[in-house]
């Protein structure tokens, strides 16, 4: 006997959801999570459409986790420490909401559009760095 793994689904869509599901993941933070449970390493647009899209809580666990080996293959230690810092400067989820919708969702946006300043994580953290009063320091 023979045994056969099949991905059936991953975390945050449900078994049978398909594109509908998938969307919403996406439009929830979640565009990431298969490709790093997976041991990939997540595009830049896919992390910026977490950015835009996550809450508070998620953006901070990103952050509070940037040295940890799977949060560091799958999103670069700056970018995730990015995510901590954009919750830390929110504070509250009506700030992040503003937040998103003013500079993160064009952003995203932006970056799917294929614009080369955002083609790289160090050109996204960059932008992003210098249009918010972000703490700048180095890991």
């Amino acid at each position: 006997m023979r045994l056969r793994f099949r991905l059936t689904r991953h975390p945050g869509i449900p078994a049978g959801a398909g594109p509908a599901g998938q969307a919403g993941d996406w439009l929830q933070g979640k565009g990431d999570l298969l490709i790093a449970g997976m041991g990939g390493q997540v595009p830049v647009a896919v992390q910026l459409g977490v950015l835009a899209h996550a809450d508070l809580g998620r953006l901070a666990d990103l952050g509070s986790n940037r040295r940890r080996g799977s949060v560091r293959r799958a999103w670069g230690t700056q970018m995730a420490r990015l995510a901590g810092d954009l919750a830390d400067f929110a504070a509250t989820p009506q700030r992040l909401a503003a937040l998103q919708r003013d500079l993160l969702v064009p952003l995203e946006l932006k970056a799917l559009g294929g614009h080369a300043e955002f083609a790289t994580r160090a050109g996204a953290v960059s932008y992003l760095r210098s249009q918010l009063p972000l703490p700048g320091a180095q890991d």
